[in-house]
């Protein structure tokens, strides 16, 4: 589930081609964002256009999956030109100087915290002109509990450490 070829992913990536068909106030828009309240109209276009497949049909679940993916939509709009796929998220926060105690943040956090802890790593790979994989940010917004969580947290914790400590060499 974790791989390139997730239906998740996919969708993310066709969103980001999108992007530039986007006014500059839609972008805008997603920027602002917050997965607290997304009263944004160029969110909803989205939810409707490209991410009723993977919503359930209502209720709390659907609304929580709404806000995770309002949060991965602020993350790629913030990353917009330098969403690149398959470029990771561990190397490029190594590469932005991103902290071992913001890192360990980003990686424990859950819920509303995540969400923050998400829109500030991704303005940081940003400011600093850092490609990124926006699609991971999405990874850890969808799968904050079961199965795959540890999976994508430690894939990422790995790229992270590898490329901060080979960097101190």
């Amino acid at each position: 589930m974790t791989d390139s070829r997730s239906p998740r992913r996919k969708t993310l990536h066709t969103i980001h081609k999108a992007l530039p068909n986007m006014t500059g106030a839609a972008l805008a828009e997603l920027r602002r964002l917050r997965p607290e309240d997304p009263s944004s109209t160029t969110f909803w276009k989205i939810v409707a256009l490209y991410l009723r497949p993977h919503m359930v049909k209502g209720g709390p679940l659907r609304d929580k999956q709404e806000r995770r993916w309002a949060a991965a939509l602020n993350a790629l709009a913030l990353l917009h030109e330098f969403h690149t796929p398959g470029a990771g998220l561990g190397q490029p926060l190594a590469e932005a100087n991103f902290s071992e105690l913001r890192f360990t943040r980003l990686i424990q956090a859950r819920g509303e915290q995540l969400y923050g802890e998400v829109r500030r790593a991704a303005g940081l790979i940003a400011s600093k002109g850092h490609r990124a994989d926006a699609a991971e940010f999405l990874m850890l917004l969808l799968y904050q509990e079961g199965p795959y969580m540890e999976s994508i947290r430690r894939q990422i914790a790995r790229d992270y450490f590898f490329h901060a400590h080979s960097m101190e060499k």
